[in-house]
């Protein structure tokens, strides 16, 4: 590497480790860096590589030389493609992708991403200060989400045209055909080409364990109130714990094996004729999807509990009603204090509920008696109805001394316990039933 290269790395690395730019640099350093020369346009891109136990880096960042050895090519132009590379992963632009066209996708995430880093143009900037941004787009819509963007390219062809895709880069360019700026074609965490190409399961495992690794370096580093407030709110935003909805709505879908008793089948031989010699064709079985119906939530209002983490577990709540035919709300510290009844069409009533009555309680915790309930009411009367269970807490409770002793745990009834960011996570046995804890870092 020429020592000018060698100087400008080195530089780049200093400066990712001042106070503002801290978690770009924790996140960067998870990689091993690579230069080499490749499409003149693109400055750099970063590729994860499937675990090698030889190696602490999560995959490589690859700069082009091309870019590196220009004499007005700054460590703060470098940091700057470094950072916007690890915000595509933060954002899981490559996931959220779809069947959206893969051009007018990359430049709508671009664009959403450099709007950030333009507000961060007192501490770096892109190389000759060219942002990947369309402006009448910012400014008819400031702020707006890729989805929102990329809707907007492709209802706008005679304002702004992304592509076609040349080598490894996509230019863009207003409805003139002027020239606007050039953008990689390629989305953080693939691949260049087909060698050493890892499948979507295992890529997007990757992307999920790197973003989960860095809210939790992020949560520590905002605890020490050292990063610009822009930047703050941008990552609480993208780094937020969203309930994986489609995840949890799946687990609580039932199977039932029912019989047809008008339909016969060979493969299954009537019992009642076996013992006389004579082989007839028994019920066929067919299985039954019963979709979604009762989901219980527990609600912890214990003294621990403060109104913010209430406003937290109300937006889940809220969230849930969309998912399940009918919501139990049971409103518990140590005991019931309240239960209420709603369904997919009585939003409103929930809302009523939360401004008028709230939560009550305020006292200590445990999940003893509104097991019991679940047991007694729901799993024993009518456990065919029974879908999810979902307890908003804290962690600071008698759970791990009783959960083993209830049935619906036990024959996998889904039990999620959405747990405060400070809250306390559980021990318990992964073996026993379908339990899972889903944390808010936000």
């Amino acid at each position: 590497m020429p020592d000018d290269i060698g100087l400008l790395i080195r530089k780049a690395k200093l400066k990712f480790f001042i106070k503002s730019l801290i978690f770009f640099g924790m996140c960067a350093n998870k990689f091993s860096w690579e230069i080499e020369e490749f499409d003149p346009n693109i400055e750099g891109f970063v590729r994860f590589e499937e675990k090698n136990l030889t190696k602490i880096e999560n995959g490589s960042i690859h700069l082009n030389k091309l870019f590196l050895q220009k004499p007005d090519y700054t460590y703060n132009n470098l940091v700057f493609v470094i950072c916007h590379e690890i915000l595509h992963i933060l954002n899981k632009h490559g996931a959220r992708q779809g069947n959206r066209k893969n051009e007018v996708w990359i430049v709508a995430c671009d664009h959403v991403i450099e709007i950030f880093l333009r507000k961060m143009s007192d501490i770096i900037k892109p190389y000759n200060n060219q942002y990947n941004v369309i402006e009448e787009l910012e400014n008819y819509k400031p702020n707006c989400t890729a989805e929102y963007a990329y809707e907007w390219i492709i209802n706008h062809p005679s304002k702004i045209n992304c592509g076609p895709i040349k080598d490894m880069s996509i230019e863009v360019t207003n409805g003139s055909g002027k020239h606007l700026f050039n953008t990689s074609s390629l989305i953080s965490g693939t691949t260049p080409d087909n060698k050493g190409h890892i499948d979507d399961t295992t890529k997007n495992m990757l992307i999920d364990q790197f973003v989960a690794e860095s809210r939790a370096l992020f949560e520590n580093i905002k605890s020490k109130g050292s990063l610009p407030g822009v930047m703050t709110s941008y990552l609480d935003n993208i780094l937020k714990v969203e309930i994986p909805w489609e995840t949890l709505v799946e687990k609580a879908i039932k199977t039932n094996v029912i019989m047809k008793p008008d339909e016969r089948s060979w493969r299954s031989l009537n019992k009642f004729f076996i013992p006389h010699k004579i082989n007839l064709p028994g019920c066929s079985f067919l299985q039954d999807l019963e979709g979604t119906g009762t989901l219980v939530i527990g609600c912890d209002s214990s003294a621990s509990i403060d109104n913010k983490n209430l406003k937290k577990f109300s937006s889940v709540i809220e969230n849930s009603m969309r998912h399940f035919k009918n919501i139990y709300l049971a409103v518990h510290d140590t005991i019931i204090h309240q239960r209420k009844i709603f369904d997919k069409d009585s939003i409103h009533e929930f809302y009523q509920f939360i401004t008028h009555e709230g939560y009550k309680g305020r006292g200590g915790t445990s999940h003893k008696y509104l097991f019991e309930e679940i047991q007694k009411e729901y799993w024993e009367k009518n456990k065919d109805e029974l879908s999810m269970v979902i307890s908003l807490t804290d962690g600071y409770s008698d759970v791990e001394a009783c959960y083993k002793k209830f049935e619906w745990i036990k024959n996998n009834i889904p039990l999620v316990f959405i747990i405060t960011n400070d809250g306390h996570d559980m021990s318990l046995d992964s073996t026993f039933g379908t339990i899972s804890q889903i944390k808010i870092n936000n």
